[in-house]
């Protein structure tokens, strides 16, 4: 069975195509909106594209640069948050679309295999260590560690999945050093 539906419309429309209405997100995670747009006034252009983002009750206008179509965004905060965008053709006349979306904790996890409760190993050697990452709501994008002093060090994932198996090698100091953490 085909279903089909149409309207019809003499002013502009505008439709958030991606994400979904009402999706999850974890804190930090961002999201990649993708906007349609059709001007339908004969011309084949819109003269803009304004955003609205509300947090809670905190209105924000132009949260994204004017007239870009498809941008990106993460929050530092959970909560329901609304992105909203007015679509305005040549006529002066608007349309307007809005996403939801939920922001959550919960945050990446990341297990570490070394199948060892103390790892000895000699100076200036390298060991490496088997991973999985994963993220209930996203894809993991990196995975870093730290070692001895605290200095951080970080890798892009290769592959975008979730979760994420892979290992990492890590360079231990060429002189001896009590309590190396990593």
């Amino acid at each position: 069975n085909t279903v089909r539906f149409g309207f019809y419309s003499d002013g502009p429309m505008v439709t958030i195509t991606s994400p979904v209405y009402d999706t999850t997100i974890s804190l930090n995670d961002e999201i990649f909106l993708v906007t349609e747009v059709i001007p339908n006034d004969g011309s084949g252009a819109i003269t803009s594209l304004d955003w609205t983002c509300f947090d809670g009750s905190n209105k924000t206008d132009n949260c994204f640069p004017k007239n870009t179509q498809n941008p990106q965004k993460s929050w530092t905060s959970p909560g329901t948050k609304r992105i909203v965008v007015v679509a305005t053709n040549n006529q002066g006349k608007t349309a307007t679309d809005t996403l939801q979306v939920n922001v959550i904790k919960d945050p990446p996890t990341i297990t570490v295999d070394d199948n060892e409760e103390t790892i000895d190993k000699k100076v200036n050697s390298k060991h490496k260590f088997e991973y999985t990452a994963k993220d209930k709501y996203g894809r993991v994008k990196e995975v870093g560690y730290r070692c001895g002093t605290g200095a951080y060090t970080a890798f892009a994932v290769t592959k975008l999945e979730n979760p994420v198996t892979d290992s990492m090698e890590i360079q231990l100091p060429n002189n001896e050093v009590a309590n190396y953490k990593c």
